[in-house]
């Protein structure tokens, strides 16, 4: 992977942090006020989000991207891609499993096994959510279930850990809602975006600096999301307020 990282500095108070992945480009900005009669409290640091080296958090951010990545996919009808990386990230709990094994007996080298449950194996057909055909569901069931298994494993390494799977699935509720499913919350409906809409989203889009700059002329045309939705009719979404 191509990994590069830059830092811009302008008139000492805008930082912009950026990263490029593969020849993308993703910025971070970040605005700063100074007050000389504001007291800088930075606290002692917390002993429970101190690493651990048999699983670093980067594994565990890494993990929940992916699952993301494959969600999108499996409803986008990319099944191969989406197999692939709910596969990967039923292996990590594999590998979180055998580290386990590892830190129990005191080695990293089997001869022989132990006949171990696998973890993963107890979360599978605990899916709920409706299969588009037997190969959605059959994904859709891994994913489910490496989802569950990977909060479970986390807390052996890290036992202040935060659960992750109920934000996953309320974004996996979102997909599943599809066209016909209008969610309410607090003063904002959320529902899918429609050719329509473009002049709105357009106009939010050219409201701040970092998505302005992020705007493709092709991609992000009329023409281009026209395209988009209508390959994807379900799987973008908008706040309306």
């Amino acid at each position: 992977m191509d990994c590069q990282k830059f830092t811009i500095t302008f008139e000492k108070c805008v930082l912009t942090e950026g990263t490029t992945i593969n020849g993308m480009r993703y910025d971070l900005g970040f605005s700063f006020v100074y007050d000389d009669h504001c007291e800088l409290q930075l606290g002692e640091p917390s002993e429970d989000h101190s690493e651990n080296d048999s699983w670093p958090m980067e594994n565990i951010n890494r993990f929940w991207f992916v699952q993301i990545q494959a969600l999108g996919k499996l409803y986008r009808r990319d099944y191969l891609i989406s197999a692939h990386l709910a596969n990967m990230n039923i292996n990590e709990t594999l590998v979180m499993q055998m580290i386990l094994r590892d830190l129990k007996y005191g080695t990293n080298h089997h001869r022989y096994g132990y006949t171990e449950e696998l973890e993963y194996g107890k979360d599978l057909g605990k899916m709920p959510y409706q299969a588009k055909d037997s190969t959605f569901g059959s994904i859709a069931d891994r994913l489910y279930a490496a989802a569950l298994t990977y909060d479970r494993l986390a807390r052996s390494f890290y036992p202040q850990y935060e659960s992750r799977s109920e934000a996953f699935f309320a974004i996996w509720d979102s997909y599943d809602a599809g066209s016909d499913r209008v969610l309410k919350h607090e003063d904002a409906a959320i529902r899918t975006i429609v050719a329509d809409d473009y002049d709105a989203i357009y106009e939010l889009w050219n409201s701040t600096e970092q998505s302005r700059r992020a705007l493709n002329p092709v991609d992000d045309s009329r023409e281009g999301i026209n395209r988009y939705l209508k390959r994807n009719p379900n799987t973008c979404f908008a706040a309306v307020v």
